[in-house]
């Protein structure tokens, strides 16, 4: 016998699951107008009033005129006078003298007082003007006393210490021109004056002095004239022949 045929049976559609498709296709279909709907009322419905717009702090403040722009116009519409300048005196150039006018003032009297110690300016007023200093004129002085006066500033003292020992040992009582002066005076007698005259070194320089005047009356019988002519008139050998001869006698001298 044939095999029997079974029936296939179709599946039928629910009809529940049918309406509910339905349903939601027709939900999506209006959900999907009511947006396009929307869309076009949000393009051509008038946009809602928007809120007042509050002007910028910062802006305000630029537009609104204060008291500093105020006072700074003011100050530019009214010229300020001008304060004097302070570097006009100070700076104001000074008239300098020439050369030729210093010169001349180193000349006059008054440089030298100005160069005096005052010790020595008290006793020329005290004694006046003739009194015999190594800082007034040249010529006062004998040869002979400026070889003195090179022998006693050849000593490490102070300049106003050997001005007052020149100034002692050439005037009274002393007055000391010549060696021969000197050497009659004896040891005693150069260290009285050099005491009287309140400097240092007093027994060396006493000393010196004695040897000076025993070499220019020994070895040049007195006469300054020969030393030039031992050393040929020539200055440098005549510094040499001096310090040579007199003991004590250095490159300040």
């Amino acid at each position: 016998m044939p095999p029997k045929k079974l029936k296939t049976q179709k599946p039928k559609a629910s009809t529940t699951n049918g309406a509910s498709s339905a349903q939601t296709s027709k939900k999506e279909s209006t959900r999907n107008n009511s947006a396009l709907k929307t869309g076009e009322d949000a393009t051509t419905s008038p946009p809602e009033n928007p809120p007042p717009s509050i002007p910028s702090k910062r802006k305000a403040d630029n537009n609104a005129p204060t008291s500093t722009t105020t006072s700074n116009a003011s100050k530019k519409s009214k010229p300020q006078p001008k304060e004097p300048s302070r570097r006009s005196v100070r700076s104001a150039q000074k008239p300098t003298a020439s050369q030729v006018q210093v010169l001349k003032f180193l000349l006059t009297d008054e440089a030298v007082s100005l160069l005096r110690p005052a010790d020595e300016n008290a006793d020329i007023e005290k004694r006046g003007k003739e009194l015999v200093t190594y800082s007034g004129n040249v010529n006062s002085l004998t040869p002979f006393q400026e070889l003195a006066c090179a022998v006693v500033l050849s000593r490490p003292i102070s300049h106003a210490l050997g001005l007052r020992t020149i100034r002692i040992i050439f005037n009274e009582p002393y007055n000391w021109k010549t060696p021969q002066d000197i050497k009659e005076a004896g040891e005693q007698g150069r260290t009285q004056a050099l005491w009287d005259a309140r400097t240092q070194h007093k027994g060396k320089t006493a000393e010196e002095l004695g040897l000076l005047a025993d070499v220019l009356t020994e070895k040049f019988d007195g006469d300054l004239e020969k030393v030039r002519d031992e050393a040929g008139r020539d200055v440098q050998e005549m510094r040499k022949v001096l310090k040579e001869s007199v003991k004590g006698l250095g490159p300040t001298g």
